[in-house]
C-alpha cells in the first residue's frame, strides 16, 4: 500500500467518525449526557482528521512509495463501511446501541492504529498515530463511563 493511501484511509476514518458523532449528538438532543458526549467527540474527531490532513499535505509528492503495513486493511475498510452505513441510515439507532457502537469503534480504532503504527515509515506518522491514539483512549474511557452508567457494561471491580 502506498503511504499516502494509508494516510487517506486514516483521514477517511477520522472524518467519518466526526460526521457520525455529529449525527448522534443531533439525534439524541433530548438526552443531555449523550448529546454532550457525542458533540465533544465530534469536535475531537474533526481535530484528528485535521491532523491527518496536515500530514497528508506535508508528504504529498514527497511520500515514501510502497510501505509495509502490519494491519488488517480489510478489517479497517469493514469498520469504515459500518460507519458509512450508520451515517446513511434514515432511521436513528437507539441511544444505547449508539453508545455500544461508539465503544466498539473506539476499541477497534485503538487496535488498528497500533497495528498501523508498526509500519514505522516516518517519525511524523508515528507521532500522528500517538496523537490519534491518545484521543481514542480518552474517547474509549468516556464512552465506557456512559455505558456503565446506563448498565450497558458491568461496573468496574473496585
Amino acid at each position: 500500500m502506498k503511504y499516502y493511501e494509508l494516510l487517506s484511509m486514516l483521514y477517511d476514518f477520522e472524518y467519518k467518525l466526526a460526521v457520525m458523532y455529529e449525527i448522534f449528538s443531533k439525534n439524541y438532543a433530548n438526552d443531555n449526557e449523550a448529546c454532550a458526549l457525542f458533540s465533544k467527540m465530534c469536535t475531537e474527531e474533526v481535530n484528528h482528521s485535521d491532523a491527518v490532513k496536515y500530514l497528508m499535505r506535508t508528504v504529498k509528492g514527497n511520500a515514501p512509495g510502497e510501505v509495509s503495513v502490519d494491519a488488517d486493511l480489510g478489517q479497517m475498510e469493514a469498520v469504515i463501511g459500518k460507519v458509512d452505513d450508520t451515517i446513511k441510515s434514515e432511521l436513528p439507532i437507539p441511544v444505547d446501541e449508539a453508545v455500544r457502537f461508539a465503544l466498539f469503534l473506539e476499541n477497534n480504532s485503538l487496535e488498528l492504529l497500533y497495528k498501523t503504527a508498526s509500519a514505522q515509515v516516518d517519525p511524523k506518522f508515528v507521532r500522528l498515530v500517538e496523537y490519534l491514539n491518545s484521543g481514542s483512549t480518552e474517547h474509549q474511557a468516556k464512552i465506557e463511563r456512559l455505558a456503565r452508567k446506563r448498565g450497558l457494561l458491568p461496573e468496574e471491580a473496585a
